[in-house]
């Protein structure tokens, strides 16, 4: 990697060159004896900020840790009239449930949460959820009806630093994940926009029968319960 002075003397020097071509031989009697040269306006205005990524030690048990995050509103809406989908993510397996919504307001998130809960502690009752991790969205995560629901839970809270999103990354990789192969389900069955809540659902329902790197290759429904799943049934998405 080349040192700081001479990162900073190409940089003087793109500069200057960019200079010259602009402005007349007249007008431009730099020449190359500035490259050495230090701009300081030049070398504040090109630093970036650098994120410190440390691996974090990932959870050991299913519900162990939980992702999640909300997606809309999107245009149009769906066939029945919903705007929204929600995402909660196991970390330990990358199990995906998807839940839709007509709004982003806290009471209908924590209608969905609680339904979701009572879900994970009837099929999985040594298992229940311990934290979640989240953003700062006012509407539907940090406002004190979402958070006493989580404190009489038990579960603890762990809403992401503001400006930090790579911190929240599993919820950001799979909603870009889910969207693609949603977006491909449409096209591949010229069906109209409106049928996007079936095919994020379907695309959730593909993605846990899939092979994922998060997960050495195993699949999510694999990794949560211990088995195969069954693919015979799996027909193309299209209209009936």
């Amino acid at each position: 990697m080349p040192s700081i002075n001479l990162w900073h003397q190409r940089l003087g020097h793109r500069s200057h060159q960019t200079l010259s071509k602009l402005l007349p031989p007249t007008a431009y009697s730099g020449g190359l004896a500035l490259i050495s040269m230090l701009c300081d306006i030049c070398i504040k205005s090109n630093h970036h900020w650098k994120v410190e990524r440390k691996p974090a030690p990932r959870a050991t048990c299913p519900f162990q840790l939980l992702h999640s995050d909300l997606c809309g509103p999107i245009s149009p809406q769906s066939a029945s009239g919903l705007r929204y989908f929600l995402f909660y993510i196991d970390e330990f397996s990358r199990s995906t449930w998807v839940y839709f919504l007509q709004s982003k307001m806290a009471i209908e998130v924590v209608s969905v949460f609680q339904e979701f809960k009572a879900q994970v502690e009837k099929r999985f009752p040594n298992h229940p959820i311990v934290r979640l991790r989240c953003n700062n969205g006012k509407g539907e995560y940090d406002n004190s009806f979402f958070r006493g629901m989580l404190r009489v839970s038990g579960i603890s809270f762990e809403p992401t630093p503001l400006y930090t999103e790579h911190k929240d990354g599993v919820s950001k990789r799979m909603i870009l994940a889910v969207v693609t192969k949603a977006r491909a389900l449409i096209l591949d069955s010229c069906l109209s926009d409106k049928f996007w809540a079936e095919a994020v659902n379907t695309a959730v329902y593909l993605h846990a029968r899939s092979p994922s790197r998060a997960v050495a290759g195993v699949t999510p429904f694999e990794k949560l319960f211990g088995e195969q799943p069954e693919l015979v049934h799996c027909n193309r998405f299209t209209p009936v």
